[in-house]
């Protein structure tokens, strides 16, 4: 079986080309993100896969549980829903879209791990810099490490920037290694 993050790509590559084509690109957000919730609520997956319900049925729950759901939306629900895999895509299916989505629209998403957290002007200045460095509006997910001492590590997509002193001084420590080797 196909892993669940190739599997979201190819729904939501789907779902993407489908919202392109139509203009419906955030009644897709809406439609992908009530997926997730309902997914992540204890007893969905007991009813979504249960083996006694048709699918037929599995649809019709699903219409009463999410009357908010487009007809593309509740389409795929039941596709996936016939597949067994509603549960598993429902997340990454949506974070997928969502990464397609502020492509399509020239926002990219960066990872910024600092020893501390910096504060509001920092954080401006940051995203001014990697807006500049990009070219693109730029959209900052932070997260602390104490063990980078001081500095930061940026990721972009598989893009890293270890500007940490930790990384420098691991740097410094093979320089003195190898010279005194």
């Amino acid at each position: 079986m196909p892993s669940p993050g190739a599997s979201a790509r190819r729904y939501a590559q789907a779902a993407f080309e489908i919202a392109r084509e139509r203009d419906t690109m955030d009644e897709w957000v809406s439609d992908l993100a009530a997926l997730a919730e309902a997914a992540a609520q204890e007893g969905f997956s007991e009813l979504v896969e249960s083996p006694k319900l048709s699918v037929d049925q599995k649809r019709e729950a699903l219409t009463q549980m999410l009357p908010a759901l487009t007809a593309e939306g509740l389409n795929l629900a039941t596709i996936l829903v016939a597949k067994g895999r509603l549960t598993a895509l429902a997340l990454p299916l949506a974070a997928e879209f969502h990464r397609l989505l502020d492509e399509h629209r020239g926002i990219v998403r960066a990872e910024v791990v600092t020893a501390v957290d910096p504060d509001q002007a920092e954080r401006g200045r940051i995203e001014q810099w990697l807006a500049d460095v990009t070219g693109k509006e730029v959209r900052l997910e932070y997260r602390t490490d104490p063990e980078l001492v001081g500095g930061m590590v940026v990721k972009i997509g598989d893009r890293v920037v270890d500007g940490s002193v930790r990384s420098k001084l691991n740097s410094l420590r093979r320089t003195l290694h190898e010279g005194a080797a």
